[in-house]
């Protein structure tokens, strides 16, 4: 998935491959909504935090694919995982984490 910044932040914020697209939410919070989705997916607190998870997220994705074995794999998926565990300790008691998907994905090897 490749994540793209708009020049204009007053509403959607940045989109991806899949046409969905980051928005700012009440309270500057980050959401994601899906093609075909009612309900947003909770992404980040603030664009600061959401900025940092995407640059996570891009080091996730350029290191995981020079990786051997599965032992690095997962070492990379660690980090991953620390690096935006920061950025979504504030869920705001949201049901759906965007990050906590990703990252299970990343640990479940399907991306």
């Amino acid at each position: 998935m490749n994540i793209v910044f708009t020049e204009n932040e007053t509403d959607c914020v940045a989109f991806d491959d899949a046409d969905g697209k980051f928005y700012l939410g009440a309270d500057g919070i980050i959401l994601y909504l899906g093609p075909g989705e009612i309900e947003p997916w909770y992404v980040n607190a603030s664009l600061d935090w959401f900025r940092q998870s995407i640059l996570a997220y891009e080091n996730y994705g350029d290191e995981v694919v020079t990786t051997e074995t599965e032992e690095e794999q997962l070492k990379v998926v660690a980090k991953f995982r620390e690096a935006v565990l920061a950025a979504i300790e504030n869920q705001n008691n949201q049901k759906k984490s965007f990050w906590a998907s990703i990252v299970q994905q990343a640990e479940e090897g399907q991306m």
